[in-house]
Formats: C-alpha cells, sequence, structure tokens
C-alpha cells in the first residue's frame, strides 16, 4: 500500500495512534510513506513495515514512524503543524493546517499528487499531508 499525502491525526479507537500497520500472514506486509503528515504517531504490528519515501512529518513524543528519508521531519511540534480539524471548502471536513504550518512546501516535489483531498489542484512546491494551503477550487 502506499500512502501519499495522507494525513492521520486523532485517535479514537482504543490502541493509541492514529496509523496502525497490521501484517497478517499473506496478506499485505509493507506500506510505503509519502508527503503523509502523521500528527497522532504511527505503530506497527507482527512483521509490518511502514518505509519512508520521503516529505513525512511527525509530531515529537509520538510513537515512531522511522522517518529518515530526504524531506521527512521526524519530530515537529503541534504548534508547528498547525492543524485543525474543520471545513475547509470541498463539502467535507478535512485536517486543514494554517499558512504558518512547516508542512506549507515541504512536500518532496517528486511525490506532489495533482489534487488535495478536496480535489483542489497542488501546485509544484505542495504541501505535506492530505490538505493543500491556497489552493482553488477546480
Amino acid at each position: 500500500m502506499q500512502l501519499t499525502h495522507f494525513t492521520s491525526d486523532q485517535d479514537i479507537a482504543t490502541f493509541g495512534n492514529s496509523l496502525i500497520h497490521v501484517a497478517t500472514p499473506g496478506m499485505l506486509q509493507a506500506s510505503f510513506l509519502r508527503n503523509s503528515a502523521l500528527l497522532g504517531g504511527c505503530a506497527t504490528t507482527g512483521a509490518a513495515v511502514l518505509l519512508s519515501q520521503g516529505g513525512n512529518a511527525q509530531i515529537a513524543g509520538t510513537s515512531s514512524c522511522a522517518l529518515t528519508q530526504p524531506g521527512d521531519q521526524p519530530s515537529i511540534t503541534s504548534v508547528q503543524a498547525a492543524a485543525s480539524f474543520g471545513n475547509f471548502g470541498g463539502g467535507m471536513p478535512v485536517v486543514g493546517i494554517a499558512s504558518s504550518s512547516i508542512l506549507v512546501n515541504a512536500g518532496r516535489p517528486g511525490w506532489c499528487e495533482p489534487r488535495d483531498v478536496r480535489g483542489y489542484g497542488r501546485p509544484p512546491s505542495c504541501d505535506v499531508g492530505a490538505f493543500e494551503v491556497g489552493a482553488v477550487a477546480p
């Protein structure tokens, strides 16, 4: 599985992390992370592996995602992320980031998807996570 421009924020389950990758025998073992914001920690179980391909960010003090590739930011603060859940257009609530966020224009250009989660266009110098600051509705 490849997670590109993925944002995990708050864990509402009882597992303790907002992203948990579980390895099941005969099933998916590895997942790739690209330009993703892991704001609620992550964990793996069994033989599962999360492999960073760069441009990811994680809140310091949460369960480690082993972010060590170019452009990775493995220990940002909540204040630096400047993320909040709300209605930022596009017809559904999302985790948006402020223009002051450390995630703005921090994505690796080779992994920039053409649209954010709302369907709004992304520039070649994209933001980390599912939301693009300043993007224009189609």
